[in-house]
């Protein structure tokens, strides 16, 4: 096991999803192993592990797909014991990865934003549905524009984000009124940890959403 975990660590320093998803392929326990080094938001061995937790879900059956979202949801139902601070960014990945079979549980997912530990990681999750499906996102947009007001800085990035994703102009004003936060915000783009200020992001996005 611990040779496992040790290879899978190795994939995901370089990225070689490939030969990760081929060590997946009928074995369940890489996809246990992927989520149980998705607990240090801090460093970037978790959202590689996260990104590459969705991608295992594409290859699976659609019941394998389902089952393995299940798991997911029962973690954040503390039904597992174990810790599930990241769960709701895997949920995004398996989505997204597989809007056909699982889009279905998008309302399920955003019924966990009231607990505090979720909020961020529900916003982000929508924003990475949102780049594969809109339409799947799409009824969520208000509840971006109202965590724009959010106090927590991670929850207000990831409203960013999502509206982004939604391509959003019908709330250009309140992003740009965002353009004076200086608090930093760290989020995963394109394999690597990005860093920046919330004004930056903002004014980034109003670009984005006007192009």
């Amino acid at each position: 096991m611990a040779q496992s975990r040790n290879k899978i660590i190795e994939l995901l320093a370089g990225r070689e999803y490939e030969i990760l998803m081929g060590m997946a392929s009928g074995n369940k326990g890489v996809l246990r192993q992927l989520i149980s080094l998705t607990y240090d938001k801090s460093g970037i061995l978790c959202w590689r592990a996260i990104e590459a937790s969705g991608l295992i879900v594409a290859r699976m059956t659609p019941q394998e797909a389902r089952d393995s979202a299940d798991r997911v949801f029962w973690m954040m139902r503390d039904e597992s014991g174990g810790n599930a601070w990241s769960a709701p960014e895997i949920l995004g990945e398996m989505i997204r990865n597989r809007p056909e079979k699982l889009g279905h549980l998008v309302p399920m997912l955003v019924s966990f934003r009231e607990e505090e530990i979720f909020c961020a990681g529900i916003l982000y999750a929508l924003s990475r549905i949102a780049s594969a499906d809109e339409k799947l996102a799409m009824p969520y947009r208000e509840l971006a524009f109202l965590y724009l007001k959010h106090p927590s800085p991670p929850c207000r990035g990831n409203a960013l984000l999502l509206l982004r994703g939604l391509k959003a102009d019908t709330y250009a004003s309140s992003i740009k009124e965002l353009s004076g936060d200086r608090n930093s915000f760290t989020y995963y783009n394109g394999g690597e940890l990005a860093e920046t200020t919330l004004g930056e992001l903002a004014l980034e996005i109003l670009d984005a959403i006007k192009a």
